[in-house]
């Protein structure tokens, strides 16, 4: 991902956007163990996107983190980090998770 956001002249991401894919992959393979992840990095019209495709039928949720444990992070990291991010159902029972960041001129484009 990072050879990506550097060719589209948008290095100044990098950390955030390995951590909010991260988060959004970890989420899917503990809420969709037995299905594909698939993941997609975007950015077109000054918008970075992240996608994380899975076939949990739970929809994603803020939650309040687990005391000391590590769960329940994930999405406030992504809600702080990124400038929006949502899911969407598809019709063949998956759903995708995005982030997207408002991105400057970028010096190419690219899916």
């Amino acid at each position: 991902m990072a050879e990506h956001l550097q060719r589209w002249g948008l290095a100044s991401f990098v950390q955030d956007a390995r951590t909010v894919a991260s988060e959004l992959v970890t989420n899917a393979v503990q809420h969709a163990p037995y299905g594909v992840v698939g993941i997609a990095v975007k950015y077109a019209d000054g918008e970075l996107r992240i996608e994380v495709e899975d076939g949990s039928p739970d929809d994603p949720a803020i939650r309040q983190p687990d005391g000391e444990g590590e769960r329940g992070r994930g999405l406030q990291l992504v809600q702080c980090l990124s400038d929006a991010w949502g899911f969407q159902r598809k019709a063949h029972g998956t759903k995708t998770t995005w982030c997207a960041f408002h991105a400057p001129s970028a010096t190419g484009g690219g899916d």
